[in-house]
């Protein structure tokens, strides 16, 4: 039995109508996406959110590598298979956590970037180089969904970045 469904945006591109998650709803079933699920299961007390449009796999694999290395059993989300790991997604027990942050909205199901559902604390920002034209017609329009993450960030989290990373100080400076 399930108590849960955890929903990717392609369940509603293919079928916007979409019987199987059409059935979970008739059954009353709790529904997220996938986006919140990483903020849910995946995000933890010291979380790092690889952000940018140029690196962000490499990185975020990196740094999970790097925690693991620490000892610590860090929770993570890869966007691909990483070396050096069974697996691309971990909930470990330690407080750290380390997830690739997505710009691109889940379509069809919650506003703005995937990244705005986890819970972040510390940003690692690689580029912002203008992508996603379909959804972000302008420069600007692209840009203003990574100064919202910004404008989540506690008190206590930290910004790194790549000042050499196409369009960062675009984006920091305003």
């Amino acid at each position: 039995e399930y108590d849960l469904i955890v929903t990717g945006g392609a369940a509603l591109i293919h079928d916007p109508n979409n019987p199987q998650l059409q059935k979970a709803k008739d059954l009353g079933l709790k529904i997220i996406t996938f986006a919140t699920g990483i903020g849910e299961f995946v995000s933890k007390e010291e979380s790092i959110e690889i952000i940018g449009n140029h690196g962000k796999t490499t990185t975020t694999s990196i740094v999970a590598w790097c925690l693991k290395k620490c000892g610590e059993d860090a929770s993570f989300f890869i966007g691909e298979a990483p070396m050096g790991f069974e697996d691309s997604i971990h909930s470990g027990e330690s407080k750290w956590s380390v997830q690739e942050g997505d710009e691109h909205p889940s379509l069809g199901q919650e506003p703005g970037g995937k990244f705005l559902y986890h819970k972040v604390k510390h940003i690692l920002f690689t580029s912002a180089d203008w992508d996603h034209k379909n959804i972000y017609p302008t420069e600007e329009s692209y840009y203003q969904v990574y100064r919202e993450l910004f404008d989540i960030l506690p008190k206590e989290g930290k910004i790194t970045a790549s000042l050499d990373g196409i369009r960062v100080l675009d984006v920091l400076e305003t």
